[in-house]
């Protein structure tokens, strides 16, 4: 019973099993903006920190986005909130500062594109 408990308390902390739920397929963040803004604009540049073991290289895009609650998400379709994902819009790679940082130029904005917001490869 014990080990029961634990491994359903163990699959609800994963988050495993929960229909609706935004996976994590973030490679980075955007961690401030050069200017110092709070909100950027197109052609702002950015500074972009990567998860370990994940870079780029100048000319890399990547797709912004945020993870928001679904707000349509009913109590019947889960005892806990549904997260989607948002597109804010996209960032290209210009410089690199290290194995982790670069300087990226924001190419589109499509909602609020602030520090914070989550990185992940462009799709083709």
């Amino acid at each position: 019973m014990r080990a029961a408990l634990a491994a359903l308390a163990l699959t609800l902390a994963s988050g495993a099993g929960h229909a609706g739920t935004a996976k994590d397929a973030s490679v980075g963040r955007i961690l401030k903006s050069s200017a110092g803004k709070s909100i950027m604009e197109t052609g702002d540049k950015v500074t972009v920190l990567f998860k370990k073991g994940g870079s780029a290289r100048p000319g890399s895009r990547f797709t912004v986005y945020k993870v928001a609650i679904d707000l349509m998400n009913t109590p019947s379709d889960s005892d806990r909130e549904a997260k989607k994902e948002v597109e804010v819009g996209t960032v290209e790679i210009v410089e690199l500062k290290g194995s982790r940082r670069a300087v990226g130029k924001v190419t589109r904005v499509m909602g609020d594109f602030e520090p914070g917001n989550l990185l992940k490869p462009e799709a083709p």
